[in-house]
């Protein structure tokens, strides 16, 4: 159902969703969005098959969901505000956020990615919601140790996300310190060597992962655009020959970095 939404958004971006398409796209997500609302577990939070305790990643995931199809059709507000007063009261008082280890598909394997992950989705939503500063203060702990640990970190899968999370919230020092970080790391043709994910991707998904989640950073400084440009032809450069970009969630972050990059740039990316 992800896919379906960005795709739709991307199409609409280019003015290339012609009606048939578009009723086809809409009737899908609507469906879609009617089951995905049916996995929120009974004390809330999301899970793959609707138990309790709810899984702090996947619940993340389906907030960012949640909140890119909310530009697309009408989304339940007040089920977003519980998944994301879930996810506040996950933090363990660290730092960090606590974690299920009952999972799926290896997600949720390193702590530090987790952490990175579901400050990333909030502070995205709470952006997409008019109140960027709505977590400085709340997560503050968090916020802190997100920046340090990044700091120290050769893995640009989670400085990119550290930094544009940072920047979400409006501490742009440090978005901007991370940034210049990521920048060194990023190859000559335009993508990124991340080390792991939120699902523990492999080979093309964890590269096309890792560059785009690099690219929806460095887009978010006037600055370092160049460097999500480069990120995003990359991106385009290996679509793969079914018009998907890998894992779903590499599919996801391509579109909703390549909207991003196409919003900010002067010049519109082809199609």
């Amino acid at each position: 159902n992800y896919p379906n939404a960005m795709a739709l958004s991307y199409m609409k971006r280019h003015n290339i969703a012609n009606p048939d398409v578009t009723r086809k796209a809409m009737g899908m997500l609507d469906r879609g969005y009617g089951k995905l609302t049916s996995f929120e577990c009974n004390k809330r939070g999301y899970e793959w098959f609707g138990h309790d305790p709810g899984h702090e990643a996947l619940s993340a995931f389906g907030l960012m969901q949640f909140t890119d199809m909310q530009k697309l059709m009408v989304v339940d507000s007040e089920m977003m505000v519980r998944t994301r007063a879930w996810l506040m009261n996950r933090r363990d008082g660290k730092g960090g956020f606590q974690r299920n280890p009952r999972h799926l598909h290896v997600w949720s394997v390193e702590q530090a990615i987790i952490n990175a992950y579901v400050l990333w989705a909030i502070t995205e939503a709470d952006v997409a919601a008019g109140q960027p500063m709505r977590a400085t203060s709340e997560l503050a702990a968090e916020l802190t140790e997100l920046n340090r640990v990044a700091r120290g970190s050769d893995d640009p899968y989670l400085v990119a996300l550290s930094a544009a999370t940072l920047l979400n919230v409006r501490r742009t020092d440090d978005g901007l310190f991370l940034l210049s970080q990521l920048a060194a790391m990023q190859q000559p043709d335009g993508h990124l060597e991340g080390q792991t994910t939120v699902t523990s991707s492999g080979g093309q998904s964890l590269k096309m992962e890792t560059t785009a989640i690099a690219a929806l950073a460095f887009v978010k400084s006037p600055r370092d655009v160049p460097c999500a440009q480069r990120a995003a032809a990359w991106i385009k450069e290996n679509r793969q020959g079914n018009a998907g970009f890998g894992s779903t969630q590499a599919t996801v972050l391509a579109l909703k970095a390549l909207i991003a990059v196409a919003a900010e740039s002067t010049a519109v990316l082809g199609g």
